[in-house]
């Protein structure tokens, strides 16, 4: 973008990739780690719109500083009682109340109903391998997890 001139046309490809949402009419939890909020947050926002279920999302960061789209966040979640928002500090001060450490830590509690449950996780990719062996091991159909598939490449290096 930086060579190209204003009026220059551009040409955009169909949309690609795992995460977008899948079915409104299930529950969904969405699962992510830093800048992996930034595809989540629009199905957030979409599943808040158009759902009919119950959405939950839990988004882990290093402290309360690094908490992207947090006002945005925090009032879709005041204006929609069907969604829930966790946010999970790795390194968290003495003043912060709520869950602390990584977000698969967290998981087992957010795991009921899962053949009615779509799980989309997004962020750095050994929370991603982990989140997804977690998920399967308690019984997730892995056709109900999408990722965008390249994280286990990326969590082996």
């Amino acid at each position: 973008m930086h060579e190209r001139e204003r009026g220059d046309e551009i040409e955009i490809e169909e949309i690609d990739g795992n995460l977008h949402l899948r079915n409104p009419d299930r529950d969904a939890v969405f699962i992510a780690t830093g800048t992996g909020i930034t595809p989540l947050y629009p199905m957030v926002r979409q599943y808040a719109a158009d759902g009919e279920g119950h959405a939950h999302l839990v988004f882990g960061e290093r402290d309360r500083e690094h908490i992207i789209f947090r006002e945005s966040v925090d009032q879709l979640q005041a204006e929609n009682e069907t969604l829930t928002v966790d946010y999970v500090l790795s390194d968290a001060d003495e003043a912060w109340d709520g869950p602390t450490g990584h977000v698969q830590d967290h998981l087992p509690d957010l795991l009921d109903n899962l053949e009615k449950t779509d799980f989309y996780i997004c962020g750095v990719p050994e929370m991603v391998v982990e989140t997804e062996d977690l998920l399967v091991d308690a019984g997730v159909d892995e056709a109900n997890i999408y990722t965008e598939g390249w994280e286990s490449d990326a969590a082996d290096e």
